[in-house]
């Protein structure tokens, strides 16, 4: 990914600099989508890379979709994983963020809203009975 010094106008994120604050900046077709700024530089750098790993996160998702499952899932997992190889802190960050996201909008399986410690039993119920196991009780 390249980080821009001015808009490009097709969604990709642009950096710009005043009274010492860095902003991170999504803009398209002429509109703003997205604006954090922040003093601190590692924070920038965060918002750059949480960009960043979000991409090759959903990619990966795509290629290891599992019918019926919160697609989500596979791409919050890979994320985290993404971002703790860069940073220990970044990763326990992302997975904060990623938590307060599943407290308005929790995981779902066939349209039906589930806890994790659910989700996690009927998907394994799941792969036990397409390997013809029986499923946990």
């Amino acid at each position: 990914m390249i980080l821009r010094k001015k808009p490009s106008g097709f969604g990709e994120p642009h950096l710009e600099i005043s009274d010492d604050y860095y902003h991170y900046v999504v803009c398209e077709r002429g509109s703003e989508l997205t604006r954090k700024s922040s003093w601190d530089v590692d924070d920038f750098i965060y918002r750059f890379f949480e960009t960043t790993t979000s991409m090759i996160a959903s990619e990966y998702q795509q290629q290891n979709t599992v019918i019926g499952e919160d697609q989500r899932i596979i791409c919050f997992h890979k994320q985290i994983e993404l971002m703790t190889k860069l940073s220990d802190e970044w990763g326990k960050r992302k997975e904060a963020d990623i938590a307060e996201t599943l407290k308005n909008f929790p995981y779902s399986v066939n349209n039906r809203t589930y806890d994790k410690k659910t989700w996690l039993n009927k998907l394994l119920n799941f792969f036990n009975q397409s390997n013809g196991k029986q499923p946990l009780t």
